[in-house]
């Protein structure tokens, strides 16, 4: 029994000290987003702001707004589309019992999300570009979507195996259309599921950088990802403005993170037991 606790112990300590290394990094920004800039500097450096101030915030907050405003736009347009085109494309993959949906799911959408987004962005510019694309909203949602789609038919078609296809039948017997029951009856019961893969496409879309340098020569466009680089210069950086602007771009994909937990525990946990 002791050598029992002493083992827990151990481990516990081990997992303290790796999650204070782990969170070290968002503390530090957290503290120098308060900080001017002569503080930020100082040796040796401050473990609390002596004065904070909220300054930086004023100062990231009037630029940051447009960049995040675009990027609200880009990840809702993008998690519509992803799951206006997966959803349906999972439910025919488990519930319809298609021919071809292990060689479609084994080989084409796991083979697409091995490809990073750089490899994709020079032929999408040449693409968008013919289709005049560039510095749209459609464009980079289009773009975010060639990850997010195969993403949630993924996703989805691993939480549907778990739902009966019963439930589809009895809606069939009661008249519902092949659409209806999608709609009305799998939805409903798969809802962990699509919370689950919408968050992954959220969060995907609005950290998304290679797309938004490479499809956007417009500031009044680009994400903000991108537009962190405003308090970047040629020869000093804002470092307390830009600490500033960090902590406001992930705010909401925090808020976004805590509301939606429960959810995406559920689909992740149902999810993984049949693939």
């Amino acid at each position: 029994m002791m050598r029992h606790t002493h083992r827990r112990l151990g481990v516990t300590a081990f997992g303290l000290v790796l999650l204070a290394v782990m969170l070290f990094p968002i503390y530090w920004v957290g503290v120098a987003s308060l900080e001017t800039s002569d503080q930020i500097f100082h040796a040796p450096p401050y473990v609390l702001p002596p004065t904070p101030t909220f300054a930086p915030y004023d100062a990231a907050l009037a630029v940051m707004g447009r960049y995040m405003l675009n990027s609200g736009i880009i990840a809702g347009g993008t998690v519509l589309l992803s799951l206006a085109l997966g959803a349906p494309a999972a439910y025919a993959m488990t519930h319809l019992r298609l021919r071809v949906a292990a060689f479609l799911v084994v080989l084409l959408l796991l083979v697409t999300q091995m490809f990073p987004d750089i490899m994709l962005a020079t032929p999408l510019f040449i693409i968008f570009n013919r289709l005049h694309l560039i510095n749209s909203y459609a464009g980079l949602i289009l773009a975010n979507a060639t990850g997010g789609v195969p993403f949630v038919i993924l996703v989805l078609r691993a939480y549907l195996l778990t739902v009966p296809i019963a439930l589809t039948e009895a809606a069939w017997a009661d008249g519902a259309s092949l659409f209806g029951a999608f709609w009305r009856v799998i939805i409903p019961v798969a809802f962990p599921g699509v919370v689950t893969a919408s968050v992954f496409v959220l969060l995907g879309a609005w950290g998304d950088f290679t797309y938004g340098v490479t499809l956007t020569t417009d500031n009044s466009i680009q994400p903000v990802s991108v537009g962190l680089y405003h308090f970047i210069g040629q020869y000093s950086i804002e470092w307390n403005n830009l600490m500033a602007a960090a902590v406001l771009t992930a705010l909401p994909t925090f808020i976004v993170l805590v509301v939606a937990q429960r959810y995406v525990s559920a689909g992740l946990t149902l999810g993984a037991v049949k693939g």
